[in-house]
């Protein structure tokens, strides 16, 4: 599973609840990534969108969508009657189910691509699952096989990135050695013409 996947879907083993324990779980979500990110529960759950604010809030928005409920791993798929709809995540917001949709998409992408943010994310993922032990009563195992499953994948993904990455800078670095070193013989040309 390549890291775009695992973060368009749940990343936390699920857990059976009913709807009554949603709300608890809701403020959970919240607390975790304040505690984070260091932007406050006032300021995620209202009206500002300075950039901290807003992708904190967005965390909470995937967070809620996501890691509340009964479902599978599968990517991108969380039927509302096993985990909170975009509607009611929307409400405990002030905000319309559209918002919540646009931003549980747009964390999930940040996550792929933005390192300190993902792994701001599973920090608070880390609290949350502790909290949400605490609160459900659950045995908390020190590493789940799925987060072993999904550590592994995250760290080849990165690897092969990197990888890449590497590649295109040696290549770059070459050809700007090379464009360097012809501009300066042209110039030293340019100035110095032959005697001839």
């Amino acid at each position: 599973m390549k890291l775009r996947e695992l973060c368009e879907g749940r990343m936390l083993p699920p857990v059976d609840i009913g709807k009554e324990h949603y709300s608890a779980l809701f403020d959970l979500c919240v607390s975790a990534v304040a505690e984070v990110t260091g932007v406050t529960s006032e300021e995620i759950m209202g009206r500002r969108r300075p950039r901290a604010v807003a992708d904190a809030r967005m965390m909470v928005y995937k967070m809620a969508r996501h890691e509340i409920g009964v479902g599978t791993n599968a990517v991108g798929k969380c039927d509302d009657s096993k985990c909170p709809s975009l509607l009611w995540i929307g409400k405990k917001f002030g905000r319309d189910h559209g918002s919540v949709l646009h931003g549980v998409s747009a964390m999930s992408s940040h996550l792929s691509i933005d390192k300190k943010l993902y792994a701001l994310y599973i920090e608070a993922l880390e609290v949350y699952e502790i909290s949400r032990a605490k609160y459900l009563s659950i045995e908390v195992k020190n590493v789940t096989d799925l987060q072993v499953h999904a550590l592994q994948e995250t760290i080849e993904t990165i690897k092969e990135s990197i990888k890449t990455h590497e590649n295109a800078l040696a290549v770059t670095e070459k050809s700007l050695e090379e464009a360097k070193g012809g501009r300066h013989e042209n110039m030293v040309q340019e100035q110095c013409p032959s005697n001839g």
